[in-house]
């Protein structure tokens, strides 16, 4: 994938044949640059990013693939881009490209998002007194505070930039977390104006990592004060960074951070959180998989008693993305060089690195103190590699691992590839964000109503339209109306009703025979049991004792209306508990609805108390409708409790099947009666007579009076008919 953007304001690509001759020789990606201003620049690059001709294997498949990218052992002599690379670094067209992504990434930072979209940097980690300052003022030609204990208690942020202007510096103070900690909006402010004097930086940079230590004070405070050491530290260290804006001629493209330094000890037992909050601080950047971890380690130590490198190790296990760099080789012992000179060989198995490691002679105190310069600095160091054995006598090919002047041309190239590689996952994460945002954007209400009324009006009649068809249980509303949702409720009731049916058993309570079958002309879910579930169960000697006692004037065959009447009382009196039942849940489901249609036509007005009002009323409506229905329920219970029906046709009918029901059990139990009559006696033991028959039915008739013995026995069956 290439991206060519011609000088002229067509912005046509060449032709083919000569598009692929000229750029073929280049790396994988290639982009050269003009003058377009940065909004041309950054749609050029999502133009190019997004183009099809970009294979899932030039951008790796995972987080760790984008390093494999940058490989230091390719074999430069055989490609184009060896000849790019030896050239000078901050005099060709490969280092204005990596300018250009250099301030697309400061940008991006400025504005908030080097953590949400992971952007690439350099992060510098080293544990106390490994000469890490030391580095950082190697590379960016400036002296930073020094005191003793920590001297860098907050990430200091330097951008080098290379310029044919005068050398200048400015300082920004740079807040990602609120007084109180918390994460808030980024802001990037000036500290101070710009500078011109080397000198004046250290004091600069001092004062501004007061300000950001003491955020509860105005910044200006300490930039402005005669003496800020009058203003102790309400805090130990900070997450937000200062900034330290470089340029000049002497200078290469370059950005990176300087962490503190990894804690072993405190001497105070009321800092030993000091420890963790350090090494949380500096895990907050490199387990980042865009973060290239500069690792800086003493050769007056062992690796293994230097914590910055097994911190590294944890969160790079591979080596990946770490940039080793050894410090103070004059402090090896005499005769202890080689396992150093194994490490910059890259030839330790246990701490072999992709991009290799470094060393670098760093000015002693004395020096530093003698006002040595940083052009006389970069002077010894060259020096003292070139002159000081085994470092002299290293073969050609690691040469290139002395020195600062080469560490840092490495750091440039690396940085630029990782920066290159990762922008298409920058920019599809730039969309995805966009997509949330407007996402965001559009479920935040309008803006207040300068009609406040009609706004309101309009709520409430959607409101109330909403409600109508989840009443009715339209389909408009988008969800299951009251209707539909009890269905479920309904057919419960009707099986309450069914179980408590009262059931009428033609034989005497204490009779041992069997009941009769169920009518089979009751239809599915009329079946009448032996029992009733939960309501009355009569026999034929409980109804003859109830007509006996309601006993008044009849005529000979005719019963009293009061045994009906009292029949269907009963029963009645047992519907109040299935309606009370299946109108509690009824009125569960509605609530519940109708919260839920009040947040959503009303929720976003909560704050305001509009939301509350309306619950408010709605409950209030709810609460005058559940007492009326309660009422108009009680009332119909009520109606229902006298034996009256309009249902002629269907009472008839059940009237008559039912006696011709009762009579065929009758006759059936008096055919048995005859027949057991009939059979020879047995040799058992003879049982006493009955009084007057085997038939329990005519056993209760006999002791009625002597005119109902004259009619016909079918009669009795017209009380349980009803």
């Amino acid at each position: 994938m290439w991206l060519y953007l011609p000088s002229d304001s067509s912005n046509t690509l060449p032709p083919a044949a000569s598009y692929n001759e000229t750029l073929d020789p280049l790396p994988h990606f290639c982009l050269f640059f003009t003058p377009l201003g940065e909004k041309s620049f950054v749609s050029a690059l999502v133009a190019a990013m997004s183009s099809p001709s970009v294979a899932s294997s030039d951008l790796g498949e995972d987080d760790n693939s984008l390093f494999a990218f940058v490989d230091v052992d390719t074999n430069e002599a055989n490609t184009a881009q060896a000849t790019l690379m030896d050239q000078d670094i901050n005099s060709n067209e490969h280092a204005r490209q990596r300018r250009e992504l250099l301030d697309l990434i400061i940008r991006l930072q400025a504005i908030g998002l080097g953590t949400e979209l992971a952007l690439p940097q350099i992060a510098c980690i080293g544990s106390q007194s490994v000469g890490k300052s030391s580095l950082i003022e190697s590379i960016s030609g400036i002296a930073l505070p020094r005191a003793s204990g920590t001297c860098t208690r907050c990430p200091i942020e330097c951008r080098l930039k290379r310029s044919e202007q005068a050398w200048e510096a400015t300082v920004y103070l740079r807040f990602e977390s609120g007084k109180s900690g918390y994460v808030g909006k980024t802001r990037e402010i000036q500290f101070g104006p710009q500078m011109t004097e080397r000198m004046e930086v250290q004091e600069r940079i001092r004062r501004a990592q007061l300000a950001i230590l003491n955020p509860t004070i105005e910044s200006s405070t300490f930039l402005n004060a005669e003496e800020s050491r009058s203003y102790p530290s309400s805090r130990s260290f900070s997450q937000n960074c200062v900034i330290v804006a470089l340029s000049g001629n002497e200078l290469s493209d370059l950005n990176f951070v300087d962490l503190p330094g990894l804690i072993a000890n405190v001497a105070d037992d009321r800092n030993v959180g000091d420890i963790e909050l350090v090494k949380g601080l500096v895990t907050s950047y490199i387990n980042r998989p865009s973060c290239l971890i500069l690792l800086t380690i003493s050769c007056e130590n062992d690796f293994e008693n230097q914590g910055a490198g097994r911190l590294a190790r944890e969160y790079d296990p591979q080596g990946l993305r770490t940039i080793g760099v050894l410090t103070k080789p004059d402090r090896i012992e005499r005769g202890s060089e080689q396992p150093w000179i194994s490490m910059i060989k890259n030839e330790t198995e246990t701490l072999r690195l992709r991009h290799g490691w470094f060393s670098v002679k760093q000015p002693s105190a004395r020096q530093l103190e003698g006002g040595m310069s940083w052009s006389e600095a970069r002077e010894l160091d060259e020096k003292y590699f070139q002159d000081t054995a085994p470092w002299s006598t290293i073969e050609e090919e690691w040469r290139k691992r002395l020195g600062c002047s080469n560490l840092i041309s490495h750091l440039g190239e690396t940085l630029g590839k990782v920066i290159l590689s990762r922008l298409p996952h920058i920019c599809d994460e730039v969309d995805r964000l966009i997509a949330l945002n407007a996402s965001q954007l559009e479920s935040i209400p309008p803006p207040p109503s300068l009609d406040p009324l009609a706004e309101v009006l309009q709520l409430v009649n959607s409101f109330t339209r909403d409600v109508t068809h989840h009443v009715q249980g339209d389909p408009r509303s988008g969800r299951p109306g009251l209707v539909q949702s009890l269905v479920i409720s309904a057919k419960a009731f009707q099986e309450d009703l069914r179980k408590i049916t009262p059931v009428f058993q033609p034989t005497n309570r204490d009779d041992d025979a069997d009941a009769p079958d169920t009518p089979n002309f009751l239809p599915p879910g009329e079946q009448w049991p032996s029992r009733s579930e939960k309501g009355h169960t009569y026999w034929l000697d409980d109804i003859v004792e109830l007509a006996e006692g309601a006993r008044t004037r009849e005529l000979p065959g005719e019963f009293p209306f009061a045994v009906t009447e009292e029949l269907v009382t009963r029963t009645m009196e047992l519907w109040r508990q299935p309606v009370k039942e299946v109108f509690g849940r009824a009125e569960r489901i509605f609530v519940q609805r109708l919260t839920a249609l009040v947040e959503t036509h009303f929720g976003q007005h909560a704050h305001g108390g509009l939301r509350a009002a309306v619950q408010k009323i709605v409950l209030e409506k709810l609460d005058e409708c559940k007492s009326a229905t309660a009422q108009e329920l009680n009332f119909l219970l009520d109606m229902e409790s006298f034996p009256f029906t309009l249902n002629s046709h269907y009472y008839l009918d059940y009237k008559e099947k039912f006696l011709k029901h009762y009579a065929t059990f009758r006759n059936n139990r008096s055919a048995l009666g005859r027949s057991l009559k009939a059979r020879p006696p047995s040799n058992r033991e003879p049982t006493r007579e009955r009084a007057v028959s085997d038939d329990p039915l005519e056993v209760a008739l006999e002791n009625q009076a002597g005119w109902l013995r004259e009619t016909e026995p079918w009669r009795l069956g017209q009380a349980f008919a009803c």
